[in-house]
């Protein structure tokens, strides 16, 4: 089952901020490889998607870098 429809159960704490960490670090990851993709909108909406899945878990690193990532594929030339 993927961690995006277990989240979308009713999940419960540990359970709930592990499953959201390993979403918010599937999300970066995803961006990233849109963005080598040439996809920036989607690679944006995945930023996004692991910002927020950061937030639910209260992870301070995961959201740093969220924040690194977002601003490494501005600099990146298209």
């Amino acid at each position: 089952m993927a961690v995006e429809q277990m989240l979308d159960r009713r999940v419960r704490g540990k359970t709930r901020t592990t499953l959201d960490l390993r979403a918010g670090q599937y999300a970066i990851y995803l961006a990233l490889t849109a963005n080598d993709l040439g996809a920036q909108e989607d690679s944006d909406t995945y930023l996004d998607l692991a910002g927020q899945h950061a937030q639910e878990a209260g992870d301070r690193l995961l959201s740093d870098c969220v924040a690194a990532v977002g601003q490494l594929v501005r600099l990146l030339p298209e």
